[in-house]
């Protein structure tokens, strides 16, 4: 059976499960009290993604358990794990992320801007904070997101009019608020490059910056967009991009090269981007994949339950 690490395991309940079906899942995490670890068939505690511990660690559990794939699923995950893309396929363990400089132009919101700029990608006018005069009236209603942030977390919205703030960090970006439905359109691309499928989905009601009610939604304009940009920017793996519509037409305004928090509902509607991962793991051939359902989605909260903390050893 394939052996799965998934980093970073947190509440991701619903994809631990999924891998579960078809595979061993080990997970890591910083906090004993995260629910994904306690769905998984085994848990490590892990020192913070950014320290000179996370490397070492990462790869002792990929050889003592002789891990096939590994999945990170944070910002700070996906830019150490591609920087070791050659290394963990010399121990044998196949990592699903994109390369180092698409991990990188996705997690800073401001080169994503310059790729969709550049590209002719229909986004949102935007400025770094640093370049604006503080306590200046904004010329549109804007939308302040940390430049490396991730989940919508710290983002807040202004009027035009309203004065740029003098007491916030330089790391936002100051963007053109745009009215209208959001979507975020998963993908899933193969390692040649071939986009396998494109599942567009109205995000209903967010919550935290995850999709908490949602449709899926078979538009052409939006899979053809889809398909252009992971054509152009050229990922590995899952892919998932944001995007508003509405009467002055279509804005990108960010892409994250990894499973999206609503992968959930993109599962159910027959896109198994699961197994996908899996078969690359395996070296095996996708076949290309539009027939989705369109169906709708509504979460609720589900208590995991535990007699102590696990202590961060195999369970």
């Amino acid at each position: 059976m394939v052996k799965v690490l998934i980093t970073s395991a947190s509440r991701k309940v619903v994809l631990v499960r999924s891998f579960k079906r078809e595979a061993l899942v080990y997970v890591t995490d910083i906090d004993p009290l995260s629910p994904a670890i306690y769905v998984a068939d085994f848990f490590y505690r892990a020192p913070l993604t950014l320290s000179p511990d996370f490397i070492p660690f990462i790869l002792e559990v990929i050889r003592r358990e002789g891990i096939d794939l590994i999945v990170p699923t944070t910002d700070d995950d996906l830019s150490v794990i591609a920087s070791l893309r050659e290394e963990l396929l010399r121990e044998g363990a196949f990592p699903l992320v994109s390369s180092p400089v698409v991990v990188s132009t996705c997690n800073d919101k401001w080169k994503a801007y310059a790729f969709f700029k550049d590209n002719g990608i229909p986004t949102p006018k935007t400025f770094l904070l640093k370049d604006l005069e503080r306590g200046r009236p904004l010329p549109f209603n804007a939308i302040f997101k940390k430049r490396f942030g991730r989940g919508g977390r710290g983002s807040f919205c202004l009027n035009e009019g309203e004065l740029i703030p003098e007491n916030i960090s330089e790391d936002y970006l100051v963007q053109e608020y745009i009215e209208g439905k959001e979507y975020t359109i998963d993908a899933f691309v193969d390692v040649d490059g071939e986009v396998i499928s494109v599942v567009p989905r109205e995000r209903i009601l967010v919550s935290d910056g995850v999709s908490i009610r949602g449709r899926t939604v078979k538009s052409g304009e939006l899979i053809h967009w889809g398909k252009l940009i992971c054509g152009l920017l050229k990922p590995l793996g899952p892919i998932n991009i944001q995007c508003i519509w509405g009467d002055r037409g279509l804005f990108f305004t960010e892409v994250n090269p990894r499973f999206s928090g609503g992968i959930a509902l993109t599962l159910a509607s027959g896109a198994d981007f699961v197994r996908w991962s899996l078969s690359l793991a395996k070296g095996e051939k996708l076949t290309p994949f539009y027939d989705f359902e369109e169906i709708y989605m509504s979460c609720y909260n589900e208590p995991v339950f535990f007699k102590s903390p696990a202590r961060g050893e195999k369970r």
